[in-house]
């Protein structure tokens, strides 16, 4: 956008991740540690209504929806990562822990996802289930079909 600063777009790209509070954002992107909550919390507001900072939110939040899809390879490569991690590599830090709990004795248990699923996930998106085309030019059966469709009927 061109009518903000550089701390206006900061500000911006703060809020937008969401990790800081407007008068925090604030503080951070003026580099304004020295102002008291209310005032950070004033200027905070007062910007955030701006037109040209909304507007440069709103962009950067359809950035945010389109990065957030992933792309058939990233899907195809998750699913890959799927079938080859050993289970005992996966810990509840892991995008591959469908569910994480403790048992009764303390021990982490981080399920994954079946295999077997992925497997046939990753051979749906690659076609392998698309049937093959066979083309019969003799047999003896298409013979016998012949020959049934051509004799005289009583």
């Amino acid at each position: 956008m061109k009518g903000l600063t550089e701390k206006q777009k900061e500000f911006a790209r703060l809020l937008v991740e969401g990790k800081v509070s407007k008068p925090d954002a604030y503080r951070k992107a003026f580099k304004r540690k020295d102002l008291s909550g209310e005032a950070a919390s004033k200027a905070a507001s007062r910007l955030s209504k701006k037109g040209e900072v909304c507007r440069y939110i709103d962009e950067l939040n359809a950035k945010l929806d389109t990065n957030s899809i992933l792309t058939k390879q990233e899907r195809m490569e998750w699913l890959s990562r799927l079938i080859i991690t050993a289970p005992g590599n996966v810990d509840g830090e892991s995008d591959l822990c469908q569910e994480y709990r403790m048992d009764e004795e303390g021990n982490v248990i981080c399920k994954m996802p079946p295999k077997l699923g992925a497997i046939a996930e990753l051979n749906k998106m690659d076609g392998a289930y698309t049937p093959e085309e066979i083309n019969i030019k003799h047999s003896p059966l298409k013979d016998v079909i012949n020959s049934l469709n051509c004799q005289d009927v009583l």
